[in-house]
Formats: structure tokens, sequence, C-alpha cells
């Protein structure tokens, strides 16, 4: 232990501290070394009036988006020596200041977008700014014609605060989900069960077209067709803007969306090897006032696996006379089915009421369910005379119902032509939800026949019914020549009332209720060292868990602060830095929250903690990224997170008793540091190669039983993980993608878990002239894949394995409606303004 200006704390800790200062004090340091680097003027140009200014604005050529943080360099037309260079602010808005006099171009240049030449840019006395309007850049995917696709957006692009996952372009993901599409994806991990982490955390917030989502986290994630979805954000150090809510970040899921008039949309039908079936319909027509949107899917997919478990259990019986000690040993091995099935509906209409002004009403409805039924037979023997060895036959069915829908109201009010703007939002949600858990159990002889005694049944149902009202207003105001400031308000209030029946006998009722006050507001600005967005919120929460029939209730009354900070810096030879930091919070669900024993097994019983305090976590993250040509970049990110309150789930293996508990506590904290590689390569039309991996180190400190006030270190582990994803595509208008990834082994709370990867690989032809596509998808394309662990409690060992369905083939067939159709009167020169080649901008604008 060190005795210093840090108290009484462990060396790692200090040490953690110490490189998260230094980190912090690294990003300062290389900003303020790079402040000349892109200005290699000479000294016959310090002679020259440096009182010219170039200004515009960047947008994406597709959707007439600003496209922030794009590269805006300066070059001379004499000798194409480089001036100096800056990068567009939020609003794609960018502006070259201290320009000295004379004729110049520049170029645009931004990942997963065609670098784009602007020329005959012109700066004198007499024409001291020019301002040389909007500039349309355009994405690596282009069409020429009506359908020839001679290349494909990057797989992963990078923006100041997020990283976007192209979903549309993979073959791998067809006819599954979101949680398929995000296997290969940087800073995501996936399980056998499709659970989603954030660089190991569970706790993030979906987000839907930057709404909430009806259901949450991995949840969310498994019931949203992947053939709907146009792309992932995966923002792990989200601004003050968004929500604090999800310790590891946001995951917003961007549907696709039609902006051509008239009739588009898309109908997809998948099936698979051992009952897998799917489909989806997502439709538009669009005039110049009004688009209408419907949308309807239907699911009925099952996965099988199968399990190992071995326990071995010391146990003190204390009727026995005297007291006795002894082993038990118990081996299980089981049988399971994952079952994900329901529909859903959706509608709404976008009104342009003019340029200024846009209200937009939508709604969807459905019901989603869970179904877990597995068979298991249980061996159990002991090391002494008083127990004979004993067999179990076990059945296990769990199934969660939601029927739910949601109402969303959006306006839009454009007070300005630079991003100055007024925007609101409502959302309703609400619907019922019922859990239902029958556990049966028969203890047989050897030959598992029954001995006709201790037979087990018990029936465990949740019903609840939920509801969400949230409110929010936001505020852009632009400010300098290229500074916004944002604010705004949001409000929650959230409740479920049900009630929690054992047998049949009413056992509890409970209300839960969270509401929420918030305020935030961000500033951003370029200068010439740093482009910088700071932002704090401050979140009022007042939650209530109250047990009807038990009496006990657990609350919540507190203010939070969470501020912000997103710094970037483009530097010379294509290289961007950025360093960024947030505070965010996670709160326990209300089933975290139930304390409601539910047997879930012979000698397992699952219950929840209403003690349970948030998480706070602080993230810190440093970003460099290096372009390689316009598909291709190099990126490496350094990042520190510390979370107190960590919420663990906890087996505890009472000394007197053949039961296990399952329950969720809070640990002291948790803190990882690491570094994530990622590699994307186009170097030819045909073929791209991407790549991620991520080292980090994990630490869990825990309360001393002696020194309440203090931790100590109970855990900790150095691991990584790998994901590889090339993909191919043909003249014939084939495509092939293989995904591989690999988990490195861990150390959890109570024990560690074992390494495991996953494969599968994505074949997808064009048909009927472009406008329908048939996909093969091959999922365990490797064999086996095993998911094990190794777990310790007081006086028990536990050791489990889990191997899910291989080699399963999934076919599926999507038809495009009107997606390449073009107008008629749509000039070939549009397409010489973005294919890369140059513009000439007269004389200093448009």
């Amino acid at each position: 232990m060190c005795q210093t200006l840090y108290g009484n704390l462990p060396d790692e800790y200090i040490i953690m501290k110490k490189i998260k200062i230094s980190l912090i004090y690294s990003v300062f340091f290389i900003f303020s070394l790079t402040v000349h680097a892109q200005n290699p003027r000479g000294n016959n140009q310090a002679q020259m009036p440096m009182d010219g200014k170039v200004t515009g604005i960047i947008q994406d050529g597709s959707n007439n988006q600003p496209v922030e943080y794009a590269s805006v360099a300066l070059y001379k037309m004499k000798d194409s020596t480089l001036v100096t260079g800056v990068i567009s602010n939020t609003n794609g808005l960018f502006s070259i200041e201290n320009t000295p006099y004379g004729k110049f171009y520049i170029e645009v240049t931004f990942v997963g977008f065609k670098k784009q030449r602007f020329k005959n840019i012109l700066v004198n006395s007499s024409q001291k700014t020019a301002n040389i309007g909007t500039l349309k850049i355009e994405s690596t995917s282009t069409s020429i014609k009506e359908v020839e696709v001679i290349g494909t957006q990057a797989a992963v692009q990078y923006r100041i605060d997020k990283k976007i996952i192209d979903v549309s372009q993979n073959a791998v993901a067809a006819g599954g989900t979101v949680v398929d599409a995000l296997q290969n994806a940087p800073s995501i991990q996936t399980d056998i069960q499709g659970n989603v982490t954030v660089r190991g955390s569970s706790n993030f917030t979906v987000l839907i077209d930057g709404k909430p989502s009806v259901m949450t986290g991995s949840e969310a994630l498994q019931q949203i067709p992947a053939s709907l979805v146009q792309n992932v954000e995966i923002i792990t150090n989200p601004s003050a803007k968004y929500d604090a809510e999800g310790s590891a970040g946001i995951i917003n899921v961007v549907m696709k969306k039609q902006k051509i008039h008239g009739m588009n949309g898309a109908i997809s039908l998948t099936a698979g090897t051992g009952d897998k079936y799917n489909g989806n319909i997502n439709m538009s027509y669009k005039n110049d006032k009004f688009n209408y949107i419907f949308g309807a899917d239907l699911a009925d997919m099952r996965f099988s696996n199968s399990s190992y478990q071995k326990s071995i259990k010391t146990v003190i019986d204390t009727a026995a006379r005297p007291k006795l000690d002894y082993t038990k040993t118990e081996i299980q091995n089981g049988q399971g089915n994952f079952r994900r099935k329901g529909f859903g509906l959706k509608a709404g209409v976008e009104y342009t009421i003019n340029d200024n002004n846009s209200l937009t009403l939508s709604g969807n409805g459905g019901q989603r369910s869970f179904e877990r039924p597995s068979s298991a037979s249980y061996i159990d023997s002991f090391t002494n005379n008083f127990h004979a060895p004993f067999n179990v036959l076990n059945s296990n069915t769990g199934i969660n119902k939601r029927t739910f829908y949601n109402i969303i109201l959006d306006y839009q009010l454009k007070l300005g032509d630079k991003g100055h703007q007024l925007s609101a939002n409502a959302f309703y949600s609400k619907g019922p939800e019922n859990n239902n858990s029958t556990l049966v159990q028969d203890t047989t002889d050897t030959n598992w026949v029954s001995l006709g005694k201790n037979k087990y049944n018990d029936n465990t149902t949740q019903t609840g019914d939920e509801s969400d009202l949230r409110s929010k207003v936001d505020y852009a105001l632009p400010l300098w020549e290229n500074g916004k400031l944002e604010a705004g308000y949001q409000g929650r209030y959230q409740q479920t009332i049900g009630d929690q029946t054992l047998n049949g006998l009413l056992v509890d009722k409970i209300n839960f209720t969270d509401q929420f006050q918030e305020l935030y507001t961000t500033i951003s600005n370029t200068s010439k060292i740093v482009n910088f967005m700071i932002g704090l919120r401050g979140s009022y929460e007042k939650r209530s868990f109250e047990q009807k029939i038990l009496g006990q209730t657990s609350r919540i009354d507190k203010l939070n602060w969470f501020p912000t900070v997103h710094l970037t810096r483009q530097l010379p030879w294509n290289l961007q830095i950025q360093a960024s930091y947030s505070r965010r919070i996670s709160r326990p669900r209300d089933w975290n929250l139930d304390p409601l024993p539910v047997k879930t097994s012979a000698t397992t019983i699952r219950q929840g903690n209403p003690n349970l305090k948030p998480e706070l976590s602080d993230s810190y993250e440093l970003n460099f990224q290096k372009k390689i040509n316009d598909a291709s970049f190099f990126s490496a990110e350094g990042f520190y997170r510390r979370t107190t309150n960590l919420i663990q789930n906890r087996t505890i293996s009472p000394i007197t008793s053949n039961l296990d508990l399952n329950t969720f506590v809070n640990v002291n904290h948790d803190q990882s540091i690491g570094v994530e590689f990622m590699l994307n390569l186009t170097l030819v039309k045909w073929f791209n190669f991407n790549a991620s991996s991520s080292i980090y180190d994990y630490r869990m400190y825990s309360d001393t039983i002696e020194k309440p006030q203090t931790s100590t270190e109970i855990n900790k582990t150095k691991t990584w993980n790998l994901r590889i994803n090339p993909s191919f595509r043909l003249t014939t208008g084939t495509s092939i993608q293989l995904n591989y990834q690999y988990n490195g082994p861990t150390k959890t709370l109570q024990g560690t878990r074992d390494g495991n990867y996953s494969s599968s690989i994505g074949i997808r032809q064009d048909i009927l002239k472009r406008k329908g596509s048939l996909t093969l998808n091959v999922r365990g394309l490797f064999g086996q894949e095993k998911y094990s662990s190794t777990s310790f409690s007081n006086n028990t060992i536990f050791y489990n394995s889990n191997k899910r369905e291989v080699r399963v083939y999934l076919l599926t067939f999507t038809y495009r409606i009107n997606n390449y159709k073009v107008r008629q009167n749509k000039q070939s020169s549009d397409d010489t303004n973005t294919n890369g080649g140059d513009q000439d901008m007269g004389q200093g604008g448009m």
C-alpha cells in the first residue's frame, strides 16, 4: 500500500490513476505540438497579406445532410503546394482563415467518401472572403445509370463520437437480426444466447432512429430484423445531448428509409434449417408534401443447444446427530431450445409543411415472446453412507411475452440556414408483459425409473402492465463562424404495476415508478489548435419500488451531473486524433430489483435485490485514425473506464442447504484500460478486408469487511479479442463475406470464462435485373462452438459448458421495389460532379 497524497489506496489503483492523468496530459501535448503542423508556410508567405478567408459547407450528396469533421485542405493552383487545412464542424461548415492572396483549390476527404477537388478559388484584396457555398461529396457507393453498382460503402466509418456499421451490405446478417450484424463490429461481443456486450458491459442503451426502444439491451437487438436496418451507430462516449443512461454507451439502430418520389420498398423472406422462419416488408410512398410509411414483420426462429454442468459442494447436515459434513457431486446433462417469435406492424406519415417546418407522426405495435424450454438429467453422489446416490429428471419452461404499442410525434422548425433550429418530440408506449416459469422434476433410481416420491412441480407467474411517457425539446443556435450552442430538456415517467403468483397463489403486488427531469447544454467550435465539443447534463431521478403485500419499499431521490468533452484535431498525412470523456449511469431494471424467489432448476433459485444502487461510469478515449485511401483506414483507440457500484450476478451457496441462490449485488468498482485496433482495407474494387482487435486489462474491487470505506482487488485479468471479416464482390453480381471472431479467456466476479470463437459465411447473388437477391448464410462454419466457464462460491465449484447449434443454413430472398429508379431527365453532368473529379468554382464562389 502507498502512503501518499492519494491516501491509503492500493498501488494498482494509484498506477491506474497516474495513467489516466498522463493520458489526458498527452492529448493536450500532442495537440499543442501540432499547432503549426498544418501551416507549412515559408518565409516568403509570411511577408504576404494573410487576411483572406475561404468558407463553405460540406454535405452528403445522397441525402443533403451535413458531413461533420471532413478534412478540407487548401492548395495553391500554381504548384499544388499545401497551404493549410481545417475540418468541418457538426453542421458541415468550414472556415479557412489567415489565407494569403492567390488562386487555390481545395480537396475534401473523409472516410467512406470519395476524395473530391474544387478548383479556381480566388482570394485577393478586392475579394478577401471566398464563400464557395455548398459542396456535395459522394460516398464510395456509386450508381451508374440504373443499377450497376461498382463500389460499396466502408463496412465501418468513424465520426467524432461514434462508429457506424453498414448493415445493408452485410451478407452474413441476411435472415438474422441486428445481433448477427454486430458479431464482427468493433467494441462489441456476442455470446451463445445472443446477448450483446459493449467492451465487456451489458449496460448500454438501445435507440431506434434516435428514439427510445420499447425493449431494452440485447432483447431489443434480438428482435430487429437486419434486413430492415441501414446501419448501426456504436456510441461508446456519447455527448451530453444524449440520455446518460447506459454506462457502456449507446447502440443506435438506423432503419432504412426511402427518399425517392413514388412507391418504394423491399420485401424479405427467410427460411432455415431447424425450423427458422421470418419475413418482413418495408414500404413508403412519397410526394412533394407527404411521405407515407408502412411496415410489418413476422418471425418464428428456434435455436437448439446442449449443456453440461458439474458442481462439487461441501455441505453440513445439521439434522444429523451428530452434525455431519459431506461432499455432494452433481453432474447434469441438458438439452434446450431458444425460441424467438412474434409480429410487428408500423405506420407513419411525414408532412413537410414548408421548407422550414416538418411534422412526423408514427407508431408501431405487436407482440414479442422468448421461450426457453429445457430438459436435464441430474446425477447426485455423496461421500457418506447416510445419503444414497439419486438421479433427477428436470424440465423447465420459461416464457416471456410482451404485447406493446407506441406512438411518436416529432416536430422540427428551421430558424436559419446554418443549423439554427428547434425540435420537439413526444413518445408514449404501453403494454402488458407476462413471465411464466414452470419447473417439473422427478427423483429416479440409477436406471431413470421414477421412485414415486419427491416429485416437484413449481409454477411462477409475473404479470405486469408497463407504460413509458417521454418528452423532449432541443434547441440549436449557431455561434461565431463555425460554433454551435445546443440546449434541451427531457422528461420521463415510467411505471410498472404487476402481480406475482406461486403455484396459483398471490404472493405479492409490485409498483415500480421511475421519474426523470433533465436539462443539458453543449457548446462546440473550431479553432486553429483543436475542434471541441463540451457539455453538461443534469438529471434528477425519483425512483420507488413498492411491495404491497410484503410491505417493503426501496427509494432513490437524487440529482446527478454528467459532463462530456470531445476534442478532435486534423493532422498532416491524412491523420486525425480524437479524445473524449463522458460520465454515464446504468440504473437497475425492475426485474433486477424483484425479490420474488423463482426456482429455475433442481438446485437453483433466482432472486432480485431491491436495494441495488445505480452504476456510475467515467470513460476516457483517445483515438488515432490514418486514412490510407478513399475507402481504407487504420485506427488505434485507447480507452479507460471506471465504474462504481458495479452491478454483478452472484451465486450464494449456503453451507447447510443443497440449493444455490442467484442474485444481484453492487461491487465497489471495476476498471478497464486497453487499446482497440481496426483496419479497413480496400485496395481493389472487388475485395475488402476488415479486422479489429482489442487488448485490455480488467480489474474488479470489492469493499473490505474490516474497513468498509476502502476496497481491495478481488479480480484481475488481461484478455483480448479478434474479428476478421473479408468480403468479395464479383462482376457476376455475386458477393461473398466471411466472418470469424475469437474472444479470449477472462475472469468474472466468481471465476473464469474460457476463450470461444464463432464463424459464418454469406453468399449473395443478385437476380431479376438486380431488383432481387438470394442470400445463403451458413453459421457455425468451422464446427462446434463451445462456451464454458468455471465459478466458485464459499463452498462450491461450478463448471458449465454450452454448445450451440452449428452449420445452420438460412436462405433469404429479397425483392426491392423501385429502389434503383432515377428520374429520366437527370442530367449526366450530375455524375461528373460526384465521381471524384474536379469541380470549377469560378471566381471565388458559387
